[in-house]
């Protein structure tokens, strides 16, 4: 019988940024850890709470958790529970654990998850049994202070230039010529905006606390897998600020074109750092192969749901350039759209009209094509064509596994990559990780675009004989298993 038998190898770490330095050192509140883990530390620090900020706490007060990172966004929610233990002072974790403390989760000896708390709260509910009371603890992940460090361009709030003064001053530096690539730009937009909200003469709109969270953004980002082949077409200025609240991952997202490209953020394990990736969409068939692979283990795997969907399905795809006057109703005009985008004949004829749209600015591709609008415009649309018109023959779902990180099971997966299941490739577009005391760490992960692939990352067709594959596949599953158990 083979089976995975394991003590649970988690730990949770909160610390405190010092936000009144211009440094943001930060420093040590708690750490959580199972019970069994935890017997031998515990007794050894006693019943004494960090009151100094050097001082580690130990506890064994966690009952849960769940964190998740996708490819959408920053946000990557997160949540922990805790039983309401008391220490010699009368004070519970909702006194000790603050709004915008860092929550630092760690499995299998590794952190592999930073975020900020924006929620502490206690709750109680009532049953046959009496009450049950938790502290909850929730909030974002780290890459969320992107969009939290804001600046208000705007005279009545801040005593520095307008906007448009703003915009003058740097038109001349941000305009991109052809070939200009985006990681420059989006490394002079980061630049830019930190200059100026950490400017420390509150004249001009600073403030320590500003600098404060510009050294951790500084210390706890890293910017080197943005896509630094990733090249303008088209020659834009862009103004950076707008009248108004503005932040950084707004800014970034402006420039940074959906469905063509990716924009997301996730842990680097190895860095110890919050890693921001941008590029093209992975599914050019080097860029493809080029993603990290994980082979999903029948051991490691409890369930999974997968199927097919058509409610992602495109016929018609074109392109646009706001800035140089090319709009969502030129590009659609009846007598037009031909010529200015590219159309599924085949899927049109089953599923009718069905649009999507790319507001370009930056890409990569050939860097000898000529710098025409209505070409560049066009070789997008052909671009979202061939990466897009098959979402009606992917597989897609969800696959939940007991967490794990063993290079003679599988490998930890990560968001953004490629998982092998059932003879195919999956993309890995969201992963959901949680545990509960008295369970084993489990990992939830949802795929896209199942398919069959070369070694080269050329699509090769559909997983065919899916009912056949399923059934091989649970009976492998059974026996690594030990007949279910």
């Amino acid at each position: 019988m083979n089976y995975i038998k394991r003590k649970p190898n988690i730990a949770i770490t909160i610390k405190r940024p010092d936000y009144s330095s211009s440094s943001c050192p930060e420093y040590i509140i708690v750490k959580f850890m199972p019970k069994p883990v935890l017997e031998d530390d515990k007794a050894k620090a006693g019943e004494k709470w960090a009151g100094a900020k050097n001082y580690e706490a130990m506890s064994d007060a966690l009952l849960s958790y769940s964190y998740s990172e996708s490819v959408y966004d920053v946000e990557s929610p997160f949540s922990l529970s805790f039983t309401p233990e008391v220490d010699k002072n009368g004070l519970t974790w909702i006194d000790k654990i603050a709004i915008m403390d860092l929550v630092y989760i760690e499995e299998f000896g590794v952190i592999r998850y930073c975020g900020i708390v924006h929620r502490v709260r206690y709750s109680a509910k009532m049953g046959q049994e009496g009450a049950t009371r938790t502290i909850v603890v929730s909030g974002n992940g780290f890459g969320d202070l992107l969009k939290l460090f804001q600046l208000n361009v705007d005279p009545r709030f801040w005593l520095g230039k307008t906007a448009p003064a703003l915009n003058q001053a740097t038109k001349a530096e941000c305009a991109t010529d052809e070939k200009k690539t985006m990681k420059a730009t989006m490394d002079y937009y980061y630049d830019s905006f930190m200059k100026i909200v950490s400017l420390k003469d509150a004249g001009e709109g600073g403030s320590s606390t500003q600098s404060a969270i510009k050294a951790l953004l500084d210390r706890m980002i890293d910017k080197s897998k943005i896509a630094d082949t990733f090249e303008t077409l088209l020659p834009i200025v862009a103004s950076l600020y707008q009248p108004g609240v503005n932040n950084i991952w707004d800014m970034w997202r402006k420039i940074v074109p959906s469905p063509l490209c990716e924009l997301f953020g996730r842990w680097d394990f190895d860095k110890q750092k919050y890693c921001i990736i941008a590029r093209p969409a992975p599914f050019e068939a080097e860029d493809w192969a080029a993603l990290d692979s994980f082979k999903i283990h029948p051991i490691a795997l409890t369930d999974y749901d997968v199927g097919f969907d058509d409610s992602e399905v495109s016929t018609y795809f074109y392109a646009t350039a706001p800035n140089l006057s090319i709009t969502d109703n030129m590009s659609l005009v009846v007598d037009k759209y031909k010529e200015n985008g590219a159309i599924d004949e085949e899927k049109w004829l089953k599923y009718g009209y069905r649009p999507l749209g790319t507001t370009i600015r930056f890409l990569k591709r050939d860097p000898d094509k000529p710098n025409s609008i209505p070409k560049a415009l066009n070789d997008v649309a052909a671009m979202t064509k061939n990466w897009y018109c098959k979402n009606d023959e992917f597989l897609s779902g969800s696959i939940n596994l007991i967490s794990i990180d063993d290079d003679s099971v599988m490998k930890y997966p990560v968001v953004g990559a490629r998982a092998q299941f059932l003879g195919g490739e999956f993309y890995i577009e969201q992963i959901d990780r949680k545990w509960t005391y008295g369970d084993s760490p489990k990992t939830t992960l949802k795929v896209t675009r199942g398919y069959m692939y070369g070694s080269s990352g050329a699509l090769l067709g559909p997983i065919k004989n899916l009912g056949k594959r399923l059934k091989e596949f649970e009976a492998t599953t059974y026996r690594e298993n030990g007949q279910g158990s």
